[in-house]
């Protein structure tokens, strides 16, 4: 249906009234004379249709033949634009530089999408892309598909095969990790022992495999040895075995904090932000702001614009520079307080999260205010599984 449209329109056609007594004597008439008509519609005695530009003149005799009358005659179509516009060729000028310049630019790359697995990062991929000749603004013809494949499978072992789709104007990249060059495929040891990493009294034992050399409620200190992979049976037997356990032992922990009285801060005084556009590979400023001669901090955007849910090659930045000013600041005992509360909080969520399934069973904390600064002394006991992995080589002399 759509081809039948496009034909009609550029061949030409018209939109027509047909006024009689009889107005269905003009709609066999033209039947016979194999006139074709479209959008009929009628109403006292009166058509209206549409037909193609040339079966104007049929049309004409049918009505003498009929005794109807042909009115409201209005042309449509391309060949109607041509006459309209045809003392004006600066119009047809722009028309045909226009599709020029739809033709060249629809044979460029203006979006890449790069689909990278997160071993990779895509900063890394987009700046390999554009060191073997594919960034935005890259004519099509000019990417090099299987080479820009072939070097950066070949220069980059993370990379175990990729793929470059050139569709009009978007690039896809599509590149799946070599899972080799990340995992370690080294062979544990067939030995192995549990050394302890604190100080402390053992609370509970968990051994999978290997020999536990502590019970509960036995004193520890660091580097002893908790579990043993030499596993000796009643018979004699000796195995040796890779260590699997877990041993937890209360452990005492001690933190100091300190903060100085008097300090600089920086506040911010203002924001001046400065946007540009680039479309097409051309940029040019959206505002006349210049950047602050005193110290900011700078933040960017970029967002690319859409056009009924595609990205077109049409990029908008905006760049905030915040001005600051330097104020100094002297803590009183409840603000000093509450910062030291701040900082130890995320020390113990750091601590905890490096310890192996460790719990607070006991804390005591104390704020000191000294000559030039505020201090926290905080004492932890911590409930922990206290085992470290120790690998024992052995040797076939």
């Amino acid at each position: 249906m759509i081809i039948v449209k496009l034909l009609r329109w550029l061949f030409g056609y018209i939109r027509f009234k047909v006024e009689g007594a009889f107005p269905e004597r003009f709609l066999n008439a033209a039947a016979r004379r194999g006139i074709n008509l479209w959008q009929l519609t009628g109403h006292d005695n009166t058509l209206y249709a549409c037909a193609r530009r040339n079966d104007y003149p049929y049309l004409l005799e049918i009505t003498r033949k009929t005794d109807t009358a042909l009115t409201d005659i209005q042309s449509y179509g391309l060949p109607h634009l041509l006459k309209t516009y045809r003392h004006r060729a600066g119009l047809l000028i722009g028309l045909i530089l226009f599709g020029l310049g739809c033709h060249y630019l629809s044979g460029i790359v203006w979006y890449i999408d790069v689909r990278t697995p997160s071993l990779i990062n895509e900063y890394e991929v987009r700046q390999m892309l554009e060191e073997h000749g594919l960034k935005e603004g890259t004519p099509a013809k000019k990417v090099d598909v299987s080479g820009i494949i072939n070097s950066i499978s070949i220069s980059d072992k993370r990379v175990s095969w990729m793929t470059v789709n050139i569709m009009d104007t978007n690039a896809e990249v599509n590149i799946s990790p070599n899972l080799a060059s990340v995992v370690d495929r080294s062979t544990p040891a067939p030995l192995s022992n549990m050394k302890s990493i604190a100080d402390g009294t053992v609370t509970k034992v968990e051994v999978s495999k290997g020999s536990a050399y502590v019970k509960v409620g036995d004193g520890i200190s660091k580097n002893q040895l908790l579990v043993s992979g030499l596993m000796e049976y009643n018979n004699g037997e000796i195995v040796l075995t890779d260590c699997e356990a877990r041993v937890f032992a209360k452990t005492n922990r001690s933190i100091t904090i300190r903060i100085p009285k008097k300090y600089t801060l920086c506040q911010p005084q203002e924001t001046v932000t400065k946007r540009d556009m680039k479309a097409f590979g051309l940029g040019f400023p959206l505002s006349l702001t210049v950047q602050p001669s005193q110290d900011c901090t700078i933040q960017t955007k970029k967002e690319q614009l859409t056009l009924l849910g595609h990205p077109i090659p049409v990029y908008v930045t905006a760049e905030n520079w915040t001005q600051y000013t330097a104020a100094p600041v002297e803590l009183t005992l409840t603000q000093a307080q509450e910062l030291l509360q701040q900082k130890l909080s995320l020390y113990e969520f750091f601590m905890l999260s490096s310890t192996n399934h460790g719990t607070v069973c006991q804390r005591k904390i104390s704020v000191k205010e000294e000559q030039e600064s505020f201090s926290l002394t905080a004492d932890y006991e911590i409930e922990e599984d206290v085992c470290t992995k120790t690998v024992v080589p052995l040797s076939l002399d």
